[in-house]
C-alpha cells in the first residue's frame, strides 16, 4: 500500500514544486486533479487488499466455503498407493451443516482384471443424491500396464439447482487437497457414468485433459 501512496504524493509535490510558483490557477486544477486520482487509486488498493485477504482464508477451502476433511486426504494418500490392499474407490459427499467434503463409501482393490465389475458396483450403490467418485482406472495401452485416478462429479441432472452449483464449485476443494487426480470429469446422466464410456476418454487423452 505504501508503494503506490508514496507515488501519488511524491507527484502531487514534484507537481507543487515546479508549477505551484508559476499559475496559482492551473495549480489549484492540477492539484484537484490529483487528489481525485489519488483517492481513486487508494479505494482501489484497499478493495484489492480485501480481496486478498479473502483469497488467503479461503486456502483450502472451495470457492463454495466448503473443506475437505482431514479423513478424506488420510485416506485417498493409501488410495493413491500402489498396494493392492489400498482402496479401488472411494465416493465423497458434501455434509452441508459441518461444510465439509467427507468420506461415503469405499472398497478395496480385487485385481485388474475386476476393474468393470467394481465400478459397477460403485456405480450400483449411487442416488439420485451428488456425490464425487474417485476410482482407480486401470489398463493396458501400448502394451504396458496404466494406472490413473479419476475424479468424477456425479451430479444428476434432476439435482436442485443450489445444490447443483454447491458440489460443482466445492470440486477444487478436492483438487487442492488431493494431489495426483490424473483426470477430472462431470457426468449428470446415468448412460454417461459408464465404465468403457469414461476409460476411453482417459486413455486417449493425456492427464489433466480428460474433462468432459
Amino acid at each position: 500500500m505504501f508503494g503506490i501512496r508514496a507515488v501519488l504524493l511524491l507527484s502531487l509535490v514534484t507537481n507543487v514544486f515546479v508549477n505551484g510558483y508559476q499559475d496559482e490557477g492551473k495549480l489549484d486544477g492540477e492539484l484537484e486533479v490529483l487528489l481525485k486520482r489519488l483517492q481513486e487509486r487508494l479505494k482501489d488498493e484497499e478493495r484489492g487488499y480485501e480481496l486478498q485477504d479473502l483469497f488467503e482464508r479461503r486456502i483450502g477451502m472451495g470457492i463454495s466455503g466448503i473443506s475437505v476433511d482431514p479423513d478424506v486426504v488420510e485416506k485417498y494418500v493409501a488410495f493413491k498407493k500402489n498396494n493392492p490392499a489400498t482402496y479401488k474407490w472411494i465416493t465423497l459427499k458434501i455434509d452441508q451443516s459441518r461444510k465439509l467434503i467427507v468420506i461415503d463409501k469405499t472398497d478395496i482393490r480385487r485385481g485388474r482384471d475386476e476393474n468393470e465389475a467394481q465400478f459397477n458396483e460403485m456405480k450400483s450403490q449411487l442416488t439420485s443424491e451428488p456425490r464425487y467418485i474417485l476410482f482407480l482406472f486401470q489398463f493396458m495401452k501400448n502394451g504396458e500396464g496404466r494406472d490413473a485416478i479419476a475424479l468424477i462429479g456425479w451430479i444428476p441432472d434432476s439435482t436442485r439447482s443450489k445444490l447443483k452449483l454447491l458440489y460443482s464449485m466445492s470440486v477444487e476443494a478436492i483438487i487442492e487437497k488431493c494431489e495426483g487426480i490424473n483426470f477430472t470429469f462431470e457426468v449428470d446422466d446415468e448412460t454417461d457414468l459408464d465404465y468403457k464410456t469414461i476409460l476411453a476418454k482417459i486413455a486417449r487423452n493425456k492427464p489433466n485433459t480428460g474433462q468432459s
